[in-house]
């Protein structure tokens, strides 16, 4: 069984999730998706039990915080947000008060496989 952070599978979205996950950390290297992460379990041999996508909110100075995030990447991160397309805010429904983001959604992916018998 595997919990961990997803990605949509729209590419344009994918990539500005990453871009901004890069910022908060520098040593981020990519975001999967369910089917990539799908891919991944039959690629390995595993079959697959279940796959769903889960909605998690992030607390954006949480988010920012447990990451240790420098003010300049944070300010950085903020105005990507804050000038992120009409498609990127409905899909991560920022939510913005002030000219601060206070919060966003993100995918978690629960899959579970087993290997064949």
């Amino acid at each position: 069984v595997i919990i961990d952070t997803g990605a949509p599978e729209d590419s344009g979205l994918h990539r500005f999730l990453d871009r901004i996950e890069r910022i908060r950390d520098p040593s981020h290297n990519r975001r999967y998706s369910l089917s990539e992460w799908r891919g991944l379990f039959l690629s390995s041999g595993f079959e697959i039990e279940c796959a769903a996508i889960e909605e998690d909110v992030y607390m954006f100075d949480w988010w920012m915080k447990v990451a240790g995030v420098r003010d300049a990447a944070r300010r950085e991160i903020e105005d990507t947000i804050i000038k992120a397309t009409p498609e990127q805010r409905k899909y991560f429904r920022f939510d913005i008060q002030d000219g601060r983001v206070v919060s966003l959604r993100s995918d978690r992916v629960i899959i579970k496989g087993r290997r064949p018998l």
